[in-house]
């Protein structure tokens, strides 16, 4: 309806508000221009966005960055035997919470520490069945496992705190959502001692500075102090959670 409303503007004879736009009306009135157009026409001031990979190599089998990604992988598969023969809410439920807990764990080992508790906090008392029923009905709205906040997200206007307690409790909800009611619990067995080694790992490493964080300094003292005096060149740094920024800054 925004959309509408703002070509009713341009043309209230071929758009209104309420009425769905197609294509075709679009092409008569809508020019696209991409910054990569403005440059080869000549318009100065668009930089080139070059991205370039840093390979961080010969870390050791044992880092907890490493450990943590094995340990997740195959906690990700113990899940999916487990729940091959759920139904569709469960197993999207699931598929949720690991990439949730996997775009956490890319962000930052903090980022990833504070949902892990929170997931292992819920399988270990997930058995009610009652609660399972509430959460698999609540299950529709775990929006923020799917992807971080962006700035046109209802959610980028919360607070720090709330937007935290609103990410634990989605957490929570696809854990639960996840589970299978009456199920043998010799079958999670597996499930929770791979995750007890995750929580262990991450709560040793989350305060640490791990090997990108290493990386990053050693390029800033190359590039913007170079023998101990600063240069005029200054660096952004963004990252996908606020876990993640509190972990760089500090």
């Amino acid at each position: 309806n925004s959309f509408s409303a703002l070509l009713e503007l341009l043309d209230p004879q071929r758009f209104c508000r309420g009425v769905p736009v197609r294509k075709g009306q679009l092409d008569a009135v809508m020019v696209r221009r991409l910054k990569e157009d403005l440059r080869g026409a000549g318009v100065e001031g668009f930089s080139q966005r070059k991205v370039e990979q840093v390979d961080i190599t010969d870390l050791p089998e044992d880092a907890p960055e490493l450990a943590l990604s094995r340990l997740l992988n195959h906690y990700r598969e113990l899940r999916e035997r487990r729940l091959q023969t759920a139904n569709r809410r469960q197993q999207a439920a699931s598929g949720l919470l690991l990439v949730g807990l996997q775009q956490r764990l890319l962000s930052s080992i903090d980022a990833f520490a504070r949902t892990l508790r929170v997931h292992h906090q819920t399988v270990q008392k997930q058995w009610d069945a009652a609660q399972i029923a509430r959460a698999q009905a609540e299950a529709e709205r775990l929006n923020l496992l799917a992807a971080s906040v962006g700035n046109d997200d209802e959610a980028a206007t919360l607070p720090e705190d709330a937007l935290q307690d609103e990410e634990d409790a989605q957490t929570a909800t696809a854990t639960i959502a996840s589970s299978a009611p009456g199920a043998d619990r010799a079958v999670f067995a597996e499930e929770l001692q791979v995750l007890e080694q995750m929580a262990r790992i991450a709560d040793i490493a989350r305060h640490q500075p791990d090997a990108r964080i290493k990386t990053l300094l050693a390029w800033i003292r190359r590039h913007l102090c170079p023998g101990g005096r600063w240069n005029t060149t200054r660096v952004l740094l963004f990252t996908e959670y606020e876990d993640t920024l509190r972990y760089v800054r500090d």
